[in-house]
């Protein structure tokens, strides 16, 4: 039993609540802390707690890491300390949790437990990487691990506007993210506005262009911004995006480099010098082609890894 398991089989949702200064009602009802609530909208359970008002969520440890500002670990360790649990030794009078809901064969359980072993007991965000053979039967399968709470949001990857919205009409949940190909030279406009209308975020790879971004370091718009606000052209280029409100994930391995991508919001580029950037776009991707039939071939060959 993990340290997360023994401290949710030993303690309840609902009396991390009154703890911590709520007063649950007979119902397990209470205002919710997230938002302004004149009547009770929150709903402790033993197990998890749900807002009617906000949409708040989760177990005893989410619920304490949110009301006090902490990461699931520092949450944790708080529970322990304030409850007076060892966490050495199993809970003497465990409540029950319930057993996931099965439906997944024996293997694709064996691979989420394996992916939530180096984290927690769920995932912030899981995504459908290609939309490749039964991606239909691959996106139900995340549905179900969205509705056990096994994941806090489930989204896509490569899907161009048109499997987008025939993902989105034919099944249950709205994928939250689309990541896909995003740089100064793939700039995604058309795309962008399919995602707007179905409240799907933007989410950009290679937002530096991989093997083309010595060519966008160079560019004379980017280095001449670069010297103006005293930043590297990689941070302009990546601000370029956020200001637009695309999340970016630049790959880093330097330290170095990873903290200038952090280094993104302490300056705004003007609409003059946004449009400036806008038209450099050649709207078309260099690695995100899923409609390439060299790479559906392709496709056949992965194998899952060991």
């Amino acid at each position: 039993m993990s340290l997360y398991q023994k401290i949710k089989s030993a303690i309840t949702v609902r009396q991390v609540g009154e703890m911590y200064g709520m007063e649950p009602d007979r119902h397990g009802m209470v205002c919710c802390p997230f938002h302004s609530d004149s009547d009770p909208s929150m709903k402790l359970n033993d197990t998890y707690y749900y807002c009617f008002g906000c949409g708040a969520n989760g177990d005893a440890i989410d619920l304490t890491a949110k009301l006090f500002d902490l990461n699931p670990r520092q949450a944790a360790e708080k529970l322990i300390h304030d409850f007076g649990l060892d966490p050495d030794k199993p809970p003497a009078n465990a409540i029950a949790l319930p057993p996931p809901k099965r439906g997944l064969t024996d293997e694709q359980w064996a691979d989420i437990a394996y992916c939530l072993r180096v984290l927690t007991d769920y995932l912030d965000l899981l995504l459908l990487h290609w939309l490749f053979a039964n991606y239909y039967a691959a996106w139900r399968t995340l549905e179900k691990l969205y509705g056990d709470g096994r994941v806090r949001a489930i989204g896509v990857s490569n899907f161009e506007p048109d499997r987008l919205l025939d993902l989105i009409a034919y099944n249950k949940i709205v994928p939250a993210v689309d990541q896909i190909e995003t740089n100064l030279y793939c700039q995604r406009g058309a795309e962008r506005v399919w995602m707007d209308k179905k409240q799907v975020a933007h989410m950009a790879y290679a937002p530096l262009g991989q093997s083309n971004r010595n060519e966008m370091f160079q560019e004379p718009a980017v280095l001449a911004l670069a010297r103006k606000y005293g930043k590297t052209p990689a941070q302009i280029l990546l601000r370029f995006l956020t200001q637009n409100g695309i999340a970016v994930i630049p790959r880093g391995t330097r330290p170095e480099h990873i903290r200038e991508n952090f280094v993104l919001f302490d300056f705004t580029l003007t609409l003059d010098e946004m449009a400036q950037l806008a038209a450099l776009d050649r709207k078309e991707p260099l690695i995100g082609r899923p409609e390439a039939p060299e790479l559906v071939e392709f496709s056949l060959t992965w194998k899952k890894q060991p």
